[in-house]
């Protein structure tokens, strides 16, 4: 801008020109010099997918298809100097195309940098809510151990009782020489009132697997 100024003499103009250069330089050397894990970025060949989740295929694409060197951005030496009035307005047109592109990246890798925050956010709350179940499932499940124990050690006197009696009926059983069917049948007379079996089976039959 400074250049385009009608007051500037030919001296000025040389030396705003000159300062214009290294500038053009330096945009063709941070072009060059930025990396991200020994890819360049700004030379329109960055086009990476992030993995972003457990299963395949969730990722988010990051793509730079504008090289940003001098001459990508428009600005470069063979099309724009300032040793005339002209060439700085063409050059200040250049340069505002120049932001505009540049501010065109600048929003889509901002959109980008978005969805990986909330993508974070969301990893975190459910590690969050994994960690919760987690630290649930290991204080439950001892306590349920616990009753279990508590209630098979409970019982195993009653079933032993059990077994023996069912064990002794079957010998008794064995003793006055019958069988289940015959079982069943004396107990079914003695429910008849017909008592034609010894008094410890009609009351200990009920107990018999038939």
């Amino acid at each position: 801008i400074q250049s385009a100024n009608g007051s500037n003499s030919v001296a000025d103009r040389k030396a705003l020109d000159t300062e214009f250069k290294e500038l053009q330089i330096e945009i063709n050397r941070i072009s060059d010099d930025t990396t991200f894990g020994g890819m360049s970025l700004l030379d329109s060949t960055f086009d990476q997918n992030f993995q972003i989740g457990a299963d395949a295929n969730q990722i988010i694409n990051v793509k730079i298809s504008l090289d940003m060197d001098a001459a990508g951005l428009g600005v470069g030496s063979a099309t724009n100097n300032l040793l005339t009035m002209a060439q700085a307005q063409i050059a200040i047109v250049n340069i505002d195309s120049a932001i505009a592109a540049v501010t065109n990246v600048r929003a889509d890798l901002g959109a980008k940098q978005n969805r990986f925050s909330s993508t974070i956010r969301n990893l975190t709350n459910i590690s969050e809510n994994v960690s919760a179940s987690k630290s649930r499932i290991m204080l439950i499940l001892p306590l349920n151990l616990q009753n279990w124990h508590r209630t098979k050690y409970r019982n195993k006197p009653q079933v032993r009782c059990l077994v023996k009696r069912i064990s002794n009926l079957k010998l008794r059983c064995r003793y006055y020489k019958v069988n289940n069917c015959q079982v069943n049948r004396m107990f079914i007379l003695a429910r008849k009132g017909q008592n034609r079996i010894p008094p410890f089976l009609v009351t200990s039959c009920l107990f018999l697997p038939f």
